[in-house]
């Protein structure tokens, strides 16, 4: 196995296989490409909301409230389970960060905001996950990943982003957030279905790699939903990320998937080769060239001609 500074590599988890095959088979590289060039599962306007509180974070799960609050139905005097920060979460709150021993200094920082019931997100992450993993294990990039409630909260208003997000930060505490988020886009369901408690509870646990004690401390996570209010301030602070040279997102990220590179709009799609191949230096590329700062969005069409003067 490959070492770097003196730390085994983490694999890269690479899921093709088990991923339905039409999605790439059934989309011809110009029609994808149109696709990733509109940017997201849903573009309507969403009212955005400050989160009030930012959960701390350290290098094991925190405990971020214990009274469970104040609804209809709901006795305000009985006592929630602990709420607690997955333990990759970045500083403020926002993000997972993927392999975080391996970032080297200087790394570009890449966020990567996508919902689990987002179709173009499991596109996105069909084409790109095993290049921007394999870069942040190779600690070129900082992967940083937001796990988005975005479809079920304002499209499709179900609650399966917010119990498939809650299963992934869970899956972080038992050192197997990766490979739960690489299960769950692998086994995404038509949207609007959503997704079962027994899967996001068992099988994709099972599926990720979670064994014996991790798996039992996984489940009591899940079923005490101890990282939905973690999952819900990311969820609001990820609303209000505004994004330089972005009309859309210049007040906040409101579509799903957005990737940033040091908080510049990275236009991924223009990553894929000509014979519809990714690699990670093709990659690696793109968003160094983003990380400037000068790409602009909407990018300008290709196929405009230049007005003679």
């Amino acid at each position: 196995m490959s070492r770097s500074r003196g730390k085994t590599l983490p694999s890269v988890h690479d899921y093709t296989d088990s991923v339905n095959k039409t999605v790439k088979t059934a989309i011809s590289s110009l029609a994808l490409l149109t696709l990733f060039a509109t940017a997201g599962c849903t573009q309507e306007t969403i009212t955005t909301t400050t989160a009030s509180t930012t959960p701390k974070t350290s290098s094991a799960p925190v405990t971020t409230a214990t009274v469970a609050p104040t609804t209809a139905g709901t006795d305000p005097t009985v006592v929630a389970p602990a709420q607690i920060a997955p333990p990759n979460a970045t500083a403020n709150g926002d993000a997972v960060v993927v392999f975080p021993d391996f970032v080297q200094a200087g790394a570009i920082v890449v966020d990567v905001h996508s919902d689990f019931q987002c179709p173009a997100c499991q596109l996105y992450d069909f084409y790109f996950g095993n290049a921007l993993k394999s870069l942040a294990a190779q600690g070129q990039i900082e992967l940083r990943i937001h796990p988005r409630t975005i479809i079920g909260d304002a499209l499709i208003r179900n609650d399966s982003s917010l119990r498939a997000a809650i299963g992934a930060t869970c899956a972080d505490t038992v050192g197997h957030f990766i490979d739960y988020h690489d299960t769950v886009f692998a086994n995404q369901p038509k949207e609007g279905v959503g997704y079962s408690d027994a899967d996001l509870r068992d099988n994709f646990a099972l599926m990720a790699g979670i064994s014996g004690d991790s798996l039992t401390r996984f489940q009591t996570c899940y079923d005490e939903r101890a990282t939905q209010d973690w999952v819900n301030s990311a969820e609001l602070l990820s609303r209000n990320t505004s994004v330089p040279n972005h009309s859309q997102f210049a007040t906040g990220i409101t579509a799903t998937p957005t990737f940033l590179a040091n908080g510049f709009y990275i236009p991924l799609h223009t990553a894929v080769n000509a014979d519809d191949s990714v690699t990670d230096a093709k990659v690696l590329q793109v968003i160094r060239e983003a990380a400037t700062g000068t790409v602009q969005y909407p990018l300008p069409d290709p196929a405009a001609s230049p007005t003679d003067s």
